[in-house]
């Protein structure tokens, strides 16, 4: 596999149907949270053993890592209005990886009909929901970390 693309570890891992999936389950504007709860956000996200620095200005957390193929991970999660933003940059030898960037981008990235304005970004009610979502977008990231060594 060519290490300047993540479509076919994307597709290994089942990237976009995880993904709808996920908004599907998480997708209404009516119970969102008005707020942010960055405390459980960071709380969930330090289970991974992750350092995020959080910017209060801007509302997101981000994180940048390495793998041992090489490749870096830039992982943000936008905290706003009851809904997670997920952005996901991946460099390899000096080079941006595509297709990358917010993850209900992606799927049309890769050729997908992917429905954006019913499946855009999981919504939370509670911090249970929020806690759900970000185990549920953990667990595809490592996934896709995982199968990008073993594709190596």
């Amino acid at each position: 596999m060519s290490r300047y693309t993540t479509i076919p570890y994307l597709e290994k891992i089942n990237f976009v149907e995880r993904y709808r999936a996920l908004c599907h389950k998480f997708n209404s504007f009516d119970t969102s949270m008005d707020s942010y709860e960055i405390a459980t956000y960071k709380e969930v996200l330090d289970e991974f053993g992750l350092s995020y620095e959080h910017n209060k200005k801007e509302k997101f957390l981000s994180t940048t890592y390495s793998l041992a193929s090489g490749h870096e991970f830039t992982l943000t999660f936008g905290v706003w209005r009851g809904m997670v933003e997920t952005i996901l940059v991946i460099r390899y030898e000096g080079q941006y990886i595509d297709p990358a960037g917010r993850f209900d981008f992606i799927p049309e990235k890769m050729g997908y009909e992917f429905d954006r304005k019913k499946y855009n970004l999981p919504k939370f009610s509670s911090v249970e929901d929020l806690r759900e979502i970000l185990y549920t977008l953990m667990g595809i990231i490592k996934d896709l970390e995982q199968a990008i060594v073993q594709g190596v």
